[in-house]
């Protein structure tokens, strides 16, 4: 028996504990059905307003990481959400 997700540190010697759990996993993982992460920034921004962010921040797409893209980014940015 291999050691598992936990390299033996859980469950004891073998991992069962660690093997039982990611079995369970694996079979609730085949039961759900995944929705895509919304990438809209208007959408985004209608959730963030009801979800309390104040009105004045927003959220805009990046169109990459190069230095010109970089530089249509607001100046006022305070964070940014990758989405792949």
């Amino acid at each position: 028996m291999g050691q598992g997700a936990c390299g033996g540190a859980c469950g004891g010697p073998g991992g069962g504990v660690a093997e039982d759990m990611s079995a369970e996993l694996q079979a609730k993982m085949r039961r759900v059905h995944w929705v895509p992460l919304e990438s809209n920034p208007d959408v985004l921004n209608a959730f963030a307003t009801r979800a309390g962010l104040p009105s004045d921040w927003e959220f805009v797409d990046v169109f990459g990481v190069d230095p010109e893209l970089i530089a249509m980014v607001p100046p006022t940015c305070v964070a940014v959400t990758l989405l792949f």
